[in-house]
């Protein structure tokens, strides 16, 4: 499941049972998409109202028509993919499994694998322009490229955590979750000096953070949660103290699974 904005009108969401959801009206209305390529699509990314990706176990999909249809364009051969990112229309990334990264410069035709110095899992990327980008993944993995990602270095990092996600906000900030299993801990972590280091924000026993949207340096909300329950908060301090948005009244199986903000 995911949720994806490319401006302030052109809005898609991936659901189950091969269903695509899609507006032109900044989310006033939606219209649903039957698809035979995949079942439920995560990491969506768009690169213009009609062009886009997704991600589901080991393929990527592309769209050319805003969603309405979706044809399968490659393969990964290390196993799941779990993060996607464009740098532009034409260059993208996705990462996975075993430390697998593949990059496109030529709007899916074709990608070539890139060598990332690590077998951990791979779970997120973002760039925060053309140069400087962020890979992070497991067991406190966190690699930095310079060079529009055909060469990256691993991150000294002391948290031996699981991270879920990574958001570059500008070329000097950056957040990241994660997650450890022993104890069961959720993180949010932020950087300050384009990724050199990282600091812990919040830390959270039993619960987890699921997502993360930052809008600027300071401004971000949050999906929070347990395995049944996830609710979404804002924080206007970079993730010092969160404000409880929606469920208000949270009770029950109300899982909020993807957000964006534009």
């Amino acid at each position: 499941y995911d949720v994806f904005f490319v401006d302030p009108y052109h809005g898609y969401a991936t659901c189950s049972h091969h269903i695509t959801k899609v507006t032109e009206d900044g989310g006033n209305t939606w219209k649903s998409y039957y698809n035979e390529s995949f079942n439920w699509g995560h990491s969506l990314f768009f690169t213009s109202p009609t062009i886009g990706y997704v991600l589901e176990n080991k393929f990527v999909f592309k769209t050319e028509d805003g969603g309405k249809t979706w044809q399968y364009i490659y393969m990964s051969g290390q196993g799941r993919l779990y993060g996607l990112y464009f740098i532009d229309e034409n260059t993208g990334f996705t990462v996975g499994e075993n430390g697998f990264m593949a990059k496109t410069t030529d709007q899916g035709l074709t990608w070539t694998q890139v060598a990332t110095g690590t077998s951990e899992n791979l779970s997120s990327i973002s760039f925060s322009d053309s140069s400087n980008g962020i890979a992070v993944g497991a067991k406190g993995t966190i690699l930095r490229t310079t060079n529009s990602g055909n060469a990256w270095q691993l991150v000294a990092n002391t948290y031996n955590i699981n991270y879920s996600q990574v958001q570059l906000v500008d070329t000097q900030t950056g957040y990241l979750i994660g997650s450890s299993t022993d104890p069961e801990k959720g993180f949010l972590l932020k950087t300050v000096n384009s990724g050199f280091t990282w600091s812990k924000i919040k830390e959270y026993s039993i619960y987890w953070f699921s997502e993360i949207h930052f809008v600027d340096s300071i401004t971000g909300y949050l999906i929070l949660g347990d395995s049944f329950e996830k609710v979404v908060y804002k924080t206007e301090n970079s993730g010092a103290t969160l404000k409880l948005l929606y469920p208000i009244n949270p009770a029950g199986d109300d899982r909020c699974r993807s957000l964006y903000f534009g």
